[in-house]
């Protein structure tokens, strides 16, 4: 489903503020995370990526 240049500005750019935040909270030495917090954290984390990804080929073939 192609989506509008505004549509995929926005998931643009609340995935990339989701992206940092959570850059944030893995490198955060105040926080100890669990093995499993992290592994969750680097799973949400690759999704947001791929949706990054995805969205920027997007753009790139509709142009």
């Amino acid at each position: 489903m192609p989506y509008t240049l505004e549509q995929e500005l926005l998931i643009y750019y609340l995935a990339k503020k989701n992206v940092r935040a959570l850059h944030d909270e893995l490198n955060d030495k105040k926080i100890k995370l669990s093995d499993r917090q992290r592994d969750l954290l680097l799973r949400e984390l690759q999704r947001y990526q791929e949706l990054l990804y995805t969205n920027r080929l997007n753009r790139q073939i509709n142009i």
